[in-house]
């Protein structure tokens, strides 16, 4: 899980540090660069998947695209160092014996007469931990993802290495979830969810032969937000097409239903719980506008599933969100919740409980701070 995050001349982000916890909220107004963290931490994870010269491409994603656009690129790169502490199931906390931390700085430099006129270059990186550092200077690759493709990190890096490197994004779009899909049924693996959810019926179709108790609490958990649900099963459409389909119980009768017939609501609420119970394969999750298509009762109750399964497993969530009901039902938890400013330029990510002490004897822990929030007096909307 990360346990620091510092981030450099990105984007919106000139520079900002932030402390995450299991379940992080990312509030602001439209443009103030909530989903520039999120990006960060793809960014970042990309960075240890593909080559140097594969990280960026062109406009408008070029590296003077990426740089803020404060910076001078002459004198000034774009910088990450993440801190990882390990998760024990067993005592349900972090290791703090495993504390390592990974940084580097990436440069673009003129590339003397030859294509591109410019090329990325890692001017520094430095991996750390209680028993080993390691450093390098102006490498052409990431030195952590070359020791990682070639099986030669050092023990203690391996866990954040292919917990960061499986750093996904994402935002549902219910049209895509429930169109039925192609299914090989010999398929043994089960696939990582796509970041818009379109092989959703892909990926429970494979936990249900291979992670079957996965796939129980799944519906366990769908069946609490929607009582009325009895049951999910998959639909063979010919050749090796497969939808989702639900049985729902209506006026004392099982009706059924078909994924292209059910709500947009249902589809991102079976989405997002598929999401929760994959802590094996995706440990570090973003969600971007999480709240788009929930009403607030169903919100609510994923939220706090989010919580208690992320305690429980150890899967670290970014969320961006413009919906009170979440800021609502973390009343208890401020904790939990970033404010993000940006001024000048500039973004920044201001725990909540810092914007709390303002109010000092105004406050009462656990009050509701919608109202704060509608006011724009703890971040805009």
């Amino acid at each position: 899980m990360i346990s620091r995050i510092r981030i450099k001349n990105f984007k919106s982000i000139k520079e900002a540090e932030i402390n995450p916890d299991a379940v992080n909220i990312i509030i602001g107004s439209n443009n103030s660069g909530k989903s520039n963290l999120l990006e960060a931490l793809e960014y970042y994870s990309r960075s240890l998947t593909v080559p140097l010269d594969e990280l960026f491409g062109p406009k408008p994603f070029s590296f003077l695209d990426i740089l803020h656009k404060g910076s001078d690129k002459n004198k000034e790169g774009i910088e990450m160092d993440l801190t990882f502490r390990s998760f024990s199931e067993d005592t349900g906390l972090l290791d703090a014996d495993s504390e390592v931390s990974h940084s580097y700085r990436i440069n673009s430099v003129y590339n003397s007469g030859n294509f591109p006129e410019f090329r990325p270059v890692v001017a520094y990186e430095e991996l750390i931990s209680q028993y080993n550092h390691k450093n390098a200077e102006n490498q052409d690759q990431i030195l952590m993802r070359e020791l990682g493709q070639n099986r030669d990190l050092k023990t203690e890096f391996i866990d954040m290495y292919y917990a960061c490197r499986a750093i996904r994004k994402f935002q549902f779009v219910p049209k895509e979830i429930k169109r039925d899909r192609e299914i090989d049924p010999l398929e043994s693996n089960v696939p990582f969810l796509k970041y818009n959810g379109e092989n959703l019926v892909n990926v429970l179709f494979a936990m249900r032969d291979n992670e079957s108790e996965k796939f129980r609490k799944i519906i366990e958990d769908f069946k609490e937000i929607f009582p009325d649900v009895t049951g999910l099963s998959f639909t063979h459409l010919g050749d090796y097409r497969y939808a989702i389909e639900f049985t729902r119980k209506i006026n004392g009768s099982n009706w059924n239903f078909m994924s292209p017939q059910i709500s947009d609501g249902f589809a991102i609420s079976l989405a997002i719980l598929t999401l929760i119970h994959m802590n094996n394969s995706n440990r570090i999750v973003l969600i971007e506008e999480i709240e788009n298509g929930l009403n607030p009762f169903t919100l609510g109750k994923l939220i706090n599933k989010i919580i208690f399964n992320s305690k429980r497993h150890g899967t670290q969530f970014f969320i961006t969100t413009h919906s009170p009901v979440i800021l609502d039902s973390l009343s208890n938890f401020p904790e939990l919740i970033f404010i993000c400013e940006q001024k000048n330029g500039k973004s920044e990510y201001i725990p909540l409980t810092e914007k709390l002490k303002i109010f000092k004897d105004d406050y009462t822990p656990g009050e509701s701070l919608v109202e704060l929030w509608l006011d724009g007096m703890i971040g805009g909307l």
